[in-house]
Formats: C-alpha cells, sequence, structure tokens
C-alpha cells in the first residue's frame, strides 16, 4: 500500500501518527532531520501504528521533503 504522508520532525509534541478531518496523514516526531534521523523515526511509528515490521515500511520518494511517498507491505 503506498501512502502520502506529512512530516513534522523535531515537535514538541507527542510522537504519533495522527489523521485529520480531511484524511492527511500526519506523523510527529521529536527526532530532527539531521542525518537521516526524522526518517528512521517516521519509519518506527508508521511501522508501529500499522502493526507490521520496520522492514515493511520503506520510504519511495520525499526523503528530504517533509511531504513523503511511503510504501508498506501487509
Amino acid at each position: 500500500m503506498l501512502i502520502t504522508i506529512q512530516v513534522h520532525a523535531n515537535n514538541r509534541k507527542k510522537s504519533g501518527v495522527e489523521k485529520d478531518m480531511f484524511d492527511n496523514i500526519h506523523v510527529y516526531t521529536n527526532a530532527t532531520p539531521i542525518d537521516g534521523e526524522a526518517n528512521m523515526a517516521v519509519i518506527k511509528l508508521l511501522a508501529e501504528h500499522y502493526d507490521v515490521a520496520g522492514s515493511m515500511v520503506s520510504i519511495i520518494k520525499g526523503h528530504t521533503n517533509k511531504i513523503k511517498v511511503v510504501q508498506i507491505d501487509v
């Protein structure tokens, strides 16, 4: 399954995955976007949210952007 997400890195809010009223997926993480820390945190959070292994989640597009396309193998 491919999903488009918006990442809020280095956020003071509690980390997690949320949907807004338009069904857009937002991922909040305290990790900084330096050296891929935020991307690794996003993968971990999405894996927990969708109850899959971290190896089943991969960022397809947008490695350096806030908007990312992520593939989740279920």
